[in-house]
């Protein structure tokens, strides 16, 4: 279960810096297909605001999901802070199963 982290945390010392990688993974394969959008790391999880488009949108769609699936798939341990905040979850419910997440907090 992933809890919010603060930046002067122990964790996001050791775990920071690769989030902070994974984030401008995601956002640099997104931008190669046009999918631009406000990026940020808050409470320790990705935040990542795509605009999409309406010309390029079955691409930008596949470049989103392989995007955050890359991210989890370098680092495992990282799963929850990278989908949990995700922008678009309807598009990564495949590879996260957000309802186990969510019951296991409340």
């Amino acid at each position: 279960m992933t809890q919010y982290h603060h930046f002067d945390d122990k964790w996001m010392l050791t775990e920071g810096k690769k989030l902070t990688k994974l984030m401008y993974l995601i956002v640099i394969l997104c931008a190669f297909v046009g999918l631009f959008g406000k990026h940020k790391i808050k409470y320790g999880t990705i935040r990542f605001l795509p605009r999409f488009n309406r010309i390029l949108l079955p691409i930008q769609k596949k470049m989103y999901r392989y995007s955050y699936h890359l991210a989890a798939s370098l680092y495992p341990k990282l799963t929850n802070e990278i989908y949990i905040m995700a922008e678009w979850p309807e598009l990564l419910a495949n590879d996260y199963d957000y309802k186990v997440y969510w019951n296991d907090i409340f």
